[in-house]
């Protein structure tokens, strides 16, 4: 782009140039009004429209939250939040991010959407390990959203049903999700990007989003991809699910509300946001209350019942997980001899889209990861290598590590430009070839000290376990 002035549907923006003066930064874009005062706990409203230039050249507030990386001897401050303290937390935070290396707004470049992890309770899209700029250099335009969290974005209770029956109830961060999807569908062109080619990603909670947004009703014709990293959904006994029942949620916010003397909708708008954040432990003890919830709109199913009923999106998904973070998420019940539930949904999801013809190309991350602590292919340890941000991370990686973050982030790009992650990395050599899962190849790539593909097979008693769940003939 010549200018870094971009006309959007509510009027213009200022952008800058990056470190890297090839790609124009746009932070802290609006695309939903201030979920604030009578808007708190409501559905994400139209933005309105401004006079002038809007200057986008700061992140905005990161969404209510406790703040991030404020416990200095925690390992995630140490590892992805080192620099959390200096962000401002905020209930206005309604707010997307746009790296794009177009110059003319007329390349339709193929575009990433990202939602970040955190458990739904906490995180923001300019945390460390992502270096979006050096992603928007391998030829595609990148968003990264904010959406609200906890009980701001996740709230259910009989309060909110009775006020606003029409409107979606517990799910106000994934209706955010869907407003900033729909605004870049709407805007995106302006930056250079195509918005018939958007795929979308995320890492825990953000890939939990991802799959909610693979189910919803609401997102019809508006995904090309979908990366899923570390938490598919795989209906197994016992194991932990994103998605409530609206009854379940409903009980959590009426003893919420209950617990707090909170009777109406306008009581709970009343409160100072940093209070209702606070009452949370308080009133219900540490976890994590508040989750999606299906609610007949924003989710009909849970995103494991809209896989086994083929009516998630049919678009193809890299899927996979790190091979130590395995030990904190195994089955319990599942057989001595099987393997982690990590594992088995990741190949359940494989089985279920060869089934249904669809395509999975699935992954297994377990790169050495280099530190005194020894701790190995963490939760979330892939982000650093998929988005190309080891010169960011204080761990002493060596040329090795280097080349494996420009083979898969070089995977992630290809699929984003391309539905297939093969093809060249950003050096010009020929990737591995990664295949799609099928019942017959059982494909799956092992990030390593290079790609290649893994020798593991699913065992019977997992076949049987995965069969018995989905109907899928193995």
């Amino acid at each position: 782009m010549k200018r870094l002035i971009i006309e959007t549907e509510n009027g213009k923006i200022e952008g800058l140039h990056g470190w890297d003066p090839r790609i124009a930064v746009f932070k802290g874009v609006p695309y939903a009004k201030p979920p604030v005062g009578e808007l708190r706990f409501r559905s994400p409203q139209p933005l309105d429209s401004w006079e002038g230039i809007r200057q986008a050249f700061d992140y905005a507030p990161v969404s209510m939250q406790q703040t991030p990386g404020i416990d200095k001897e925690s390992f995630w401050t140490k590892e992805m939040h080192p620099t959390g303290p200096e962000y401002e937390v905020s209930e206005d935070s309604l707010y997307l991010n746009i790296f794009t290396p177009a110059r003319t707004g007329e390349e339709n470049l193929p575009v990433l959407f990202y939602i970040h992890g955190g458990g739904f309770t906490g995180g923001y899209p300019s945390e460390i390990e992502f270096d979006w700029e050096h992603m928007a250099r391998k030829g595609i335009v990148v968003v990264s959203v904010q959406y609200r969290l906890g009980i701001f974005g996740f709230l259910a209770a009989d309060a909110l049903s009775q006020t606003f029956p029409f409107e979606g109830k517990g799910n106000y961060g994934i209706e955010d999700q869907i407003a900033a999807l729909a605004w870049t569908r709407r805007n995106i062109r302006a930056f250079g990007g195509d918005p018939d080619r958007i795929t979308i990603a995320g890492q825990s909670a953000g890939a939990m989003s991802v799959q909610c947004l693979l189910a919803s009703p609401l997102t019809e014709g508006m995904i090309s991809g979908a990366i899923v990293e570390s938490c598919i959904e795989g209906g197994f006994p016992d194991m932990p699910v994103f998605a409530n029942p609206m009854e379940e949620s409903e009980r959590i916010g009426n003893e919420f509300m209950k617990r707090g003397a909170y009777r109406t909708l306008e009581d709970l708008q009343a409160v100072p946001a940093e209070t209702l954040l606070a009452q949370v432990d308080t009133l219900l003890g540490p976890g994590f209350h508040f989750r999606p919830t299906i609610d007949g709109r924003v989710l009909k199913e849970s995103p494991f019942g809209a896989y086994v009923n083929g009516h998630h999106k049919n678009v193809p998904v890299i899927a996979g997980y790190n091979r130590g973070e395995v030990r904190n998420f195994r089955v319990p019940g599942a057989p001595e001899d099987g393997e982690p539930g990590m594992i088995m949904a990741t190949r359940m999801f494989g089985y279920i889209q060869d089934s249904q013809d669809r395509k999975a190309y699935l992954y297994e991350f377990d790169g050495d990861i280099p530190g005194e602590d020894g701790i190995g292919s963490y939760h979330g340890s892939e982000m650093w290598f998929a988005y190309d941000a080891l010169a960011r991370c204080d761990r002493p990686f060596t040329g090795k590590h280097y080349d494996l973050a420009r083979q898969i982030s070089s995977y992630w790009a290809n699929f984003v430009k391309t539905g297939d992650p093969n093809g060249k990395d950003t050096a010009g050599f020929d990737l591995p070839r990664w295949e799609a899962f099928t019942k017959e190849e059982e494909f799956l790539m092992l990030f390593g000290d290079a790609p290649g593909k893994s020798p593991l097979r699913t065992d019977e008693r997992t076949k049987q376990i995965i069969a018995e769940k989905t109907g899928v003939t193995l």
